[in-house]
């Protein structure tokens, strides 16, 4: 984990709700974040919107892009 990363943890309300992720040892589910796993060396990312590794607006899906700055992200709870 990079030192940005650390300073900087993920909230509900600053990854999109679409985003969906999954690591080479199964989905890492529960605490805030589910299925969010901080693992990124071996987690893939998807977008729900889409159903591939990128999103509507053909930029990659990734945890440290789905982010308020996207034109397709969209807020609230992750379910």
């Amino acid at each position: 984990m990079n030192k940005s990363q650390e300073e900087t943890p993920q909230t509900q309300e600053s990854i999109c709700r679409f985003l969906r992720a999954k690591n080479g040892y199964g989905t890492l589910e529960g605490g805030e974040l589910p299925f969010v796993t901080s693992d990124t060396v071996t987690t893939v990312y998807r977008c729900l919107c889409t159903g591939e590794p990128f999103g509507p607006d053909d930029e990659l899906a990734h945890i440290e892009l789905c982010k308020m700055t996207r034109a397709c992200f969209a807020a609230g709870a992750i379910s």
